[in-house]
């Protein structure tokens, strides 16, 4: 038995406990911090575990829990959010751990285009900038270690405000993430 946790959780948090507590972080960001980092941190945990074991693994079901662990701090579209940014890609292919899930070649992975960019909800800049260098830092490692920025850049397209980082990562490979930032682009 305490094998098969062992192996169930290396395949659920292949990053062990910095991937949760950077997950927690950035679900506590994105929640203007209405929940403490540790608590968003055990939401996290709790929350890919049921995606993964669950019979049913709807994103109603999913959502509905995420908001009932909140205890009445978290909306059911703020749940909803957290739902698509950590757990649509695991319910959606929940035999596959998240690291080892093979991306079609028809379309890249999130970030990596302006279509598929990350969007992230603040109310502020400082929140919102914030959120962007933990979500880099939940994919890519430490910064100035694993990856550090080459440029980054702001633009519009219709209604909505990206921000753009180019990364090298410590192999010297380079990697464009896109963000969209139009809930808090120009807000202080």
């Amino acid at each position: 038995m305490q094998a098969e946790l062992r192996r169930l959780a290396t395949g659920l948090f292949p990053g062990g406990q910095e991937e949760i507590t950077t997950a927690g972080r950035n679900i506590s960001a994105l929640l203007d911090n209405r929940i403490p980092h540790d608590a968003a941190a055990k939401l996290y945990a709790s929350t890919k575990y049921l995606a993964h074991t669950a019979a049913d693994k709807s994103k109603a079901r999913v959502v509905a829990y995420i908001q009932r662990q909140g205890m009445g701090r978290i909306s059911a579209e703020e749940a909803s959010a957290i739902y698509d940014q950590f757990f649509a890609d695991q319910v959606a292919r929940p035999n596959a751990p998240p690291a080892a899930q093979p991306q079609p070649a028809s379309h890249a992975p999130d970030g990596y285009t302006r279509d598929r960019a990350i969007v992230i909800r603040a109310t502020s800049s400082v929140q919102g900038i914030d959120a962007e260098y933990q979500w880099l830092e939940a994919h890519f490692g430490k910064q100035d270690r694993d990856w550090s920025i080459e440029m980054r850049m702001n633009g519009t397209e219709g209604s909505k405000s990206y921000e753009t980082f180019l990364i090298r990562l410590a192999n010297g490979e380079e990697k464009d993430v896109h963000f969209d930032i139009s809930s808090f682009y120009g807000r202080f």
